[in-house]
This record gives C-alpha cells, sequence and structure tokens, in this order.
C-alpha cells in the first residue's frame, strides 16, 4: 500500500497545501475534504466504468469494494486526513455531514451510479470508509464506534435484488459485512461476537466464503451467537 499512500500524501498536499495536517485548519481543509467527498460521490466500481483502472495489490475490505487505483488512493487521503484531525472531527464531520447522507440513500440512488455485484459504488466505498473510521475509534466501546457498527448491520438487513446470481449478496452487503468482522479481530473483547446478531445471521445465509480467508476463523463463533 504504500505506493497508494505516497499518492494520497500527493493528493492531500495538491489539494490542502504544504499544512494540510494542521488540526482544526483553514476553511480550506474544509473545501478540500468536500472536494475529495464529492469525487467519490461521482465514483464507479473498478471494472464498472469505461477506462476504470483497478487498484492492483489491495487487500482486504478495499478490494472486496472494487475500489480503482484512484478512489483507493482518494479514501486513503480521507482516512489520513482524518487521522490528523482527530477523532472527534471524524465522527462530527466526515462521517456525519459526508459519509452518512450517502449510506441512507437508497442503493439505487447513492450517487446516481450503479454499482457492480448488485449495488450502488458510491454508497458501497462509503460502507468502506465507515469500516475504517470505526477501526479508528480510540476504543471500540466508544458510543460513536457503536454506533457505527449498528449502521453497518442495519446494511446486512437489507433486502436487494443481487447481481450475482439466486442467494449472493450486494457488495455492499460484502463489505459491510467485512467491515465489523474486521472490527471483531481487531478487538474481540471489545466488539463480542454475541454483539453481532446481524452479522451471524449474514453468515449462515451467505457462508464464510463470501468473506477473505484471514478473517473467516472468526465467522464460526459469530454464527453461533446468531
Amino acid at each position: 500500500h504504500a505506493h497508494a499512500h505516497a499518492h494520497a500524501h500527493a493528493l492531500l498536499a495538491a489539494r490542502g497545501g504544504a499544512g494540510w495536517a494542521a488540526p482544526h485548519g483553514a476553511a480550506a481543509h474544509s473545501l478540500m475534504v468536500d472536494g475529495l467527498v464529492r469525487q467519490l460521490a461521482c465514483t464507479r466500481a473498478a471494472g464498472g466504468g469505461r477506462g476504470a483502472k483497478a487498484a492492483r495489490g489491495v487487500a482486504g475490505a478495499a478490494a472486496s469494494a472494487g475500489l480503482s487505483a484512484s478512489d483507493f488512493e482518494c479514501c486513503a487521503a480521507l482516512e489520513l486526513f482524518a487521522s490528523a484531525q482527530g477523532w472527534l472531527w471524524t465522527v462530527n464531520h466526515l462521517t456525519a455531514n459526508h459519509l452518512m447522507p450517502l449510506l441512507r440513500q437508497p442503493p439505487a440512488e447513492a450517487g446516481g451510479v450503479g454499482g457492480v455485484g448488485g449495488g450502488n459504488a458510491a454508497r458501497t466505498v462509503a460502507i468502506y470508509l465507515l469500516g475504517r473510521v470505526g477501526l479508528m475509534a480510540p476504543s471500540a466501546r466508544a458510543a460513536p464506534a457503536v454506533w457505527l457498527r449498528q449502521q453497518l448491520g442495519l446494511v446486512l438487513q437489507e433486502e436487494a435484488a443481487a447481481a450475482d446470481g439466486p442467494g449472493a449478496p450486494p457488495r455492499e452487503q460484502a463489505v459491510a459485512a467485512q467491515a465489523l468482522l474486521e472490527m471483531h479481530v481487531a478487538a474481540p473483547d471489545e466488539v463480542p461476537a454475541s454483539e453481532l446478531p446481524e452479522l451471524g445471521r449474514w453468515l449462515r445465509q451467505h457462508g464464510p466464503k463470501r468473506v477473505p480467508v484471514h478473517l473467516r476463523a472468526a465467522c464460526k463463533a459469530i454464527v453461533k451467537q446468531a
């Protein structure tokens, strides 16, 4: 990921100037974030748009979300900026003002762009970023982190037609499931399986093969608790 993160630093410097990392900086920083999010709101899943370039070497939830190389760099830039601004800014500004509005739109409307695998690309990217925000929490028991997991659980309960065939989940749900699994694996004591019933039911229906190999060991306990 070093190459993508180098590009993310360059993207932030180009949009926000050399002082982009200054906490609670000038209004230009807000405009920079607005521009990055607008770019993602118009995104297409990798392979879903003409000329889309897949992000090589990208693993985990980013690969599951089908991010193009430019979108992955844009997401990395938002993560870097959020880390510099702090947890409260990330929850109160990035999450509340930008990511949640995308998540709350119906899958067919978010960004107005159809995605791959029965989902919408812009909404899928928002779900991916919400998962990344959840991992940034100083404590997984913090109220905003618990609330974020609840929002991802709601995604798993949505009824949507999947483009990958009968019984296959939309890409949005697969990304939400992986985000919840990553939070559980990162802090199993703070995010116990007993608090992830929607994930357990989703895994029981779709199976662990829908998530990356490195997360499958955690699936069994979660399904048992569902």
